[in-house]
């Protein structure tokens, strides 16, 4: 039989292809919604941003405590599921999750391009989504 891809079983000392985790932002696959969104552009948007929507225009940009990206910033609505670099690129489609459970560590990061302190940022995202927050499980549930 052709030695196709799928017709072996990877194992530690069986494959001769590394295998790649994939960057994500759920701390658990099950019990999670996201949406689409239109992520406006100019931005550099990491994995697990906090995203606010401008009110004018519909679209979504990182979220802020004092609505410096625009009117409607201010509010969060869920976190950016991958990273998304808008700045050259025109406006991107993405996918934002709300509901379930998120990575903190993730979220803490990419809060840290906000203007404020990134503690701050999340902390106040935290309470705009009605959501839970819990640093040693490492996990913000929405």
């Amino acid at each position: 039989m052709a030695d196709l891809e799928g017709n072996t079983i990877p194992g530690p000392s069986f494959s001769e292809k590394a295998y790649v985790v994939p960057d994500e932002l759920l701390a658990r696959t099950a019990g999670h919604d996201q949406i689409g969104v239109t992520l406006l552009t100019g931005f550099d948007f990491a994995i697990g941003t906090p995203l606010g929507q401008v009110t004018a225009s519909g679209k979504w940009v990182p979220y802020t405590t004092d609505a410096a990206n625009g009117v409607g910033s201010d509010t969060c609505h869920g976190f950016l599921r991958q990273a998304v670099d808008t700045t050259s690129t025109g406006d991107v489609q993405g996918n934002m999750v709300i509901a379930g459970s998120v990575s903190y560590a993730k979220c803490l990061a990419a809060a840290a391009t906000a203007p404020t302190s990134a503690q701050a940022t999340l902390d106040a995202a935290v309470v705009d989504l009605g959501a839970t927050a819990d640093v040693l499980l490492d996990t913000i549930r929405i």
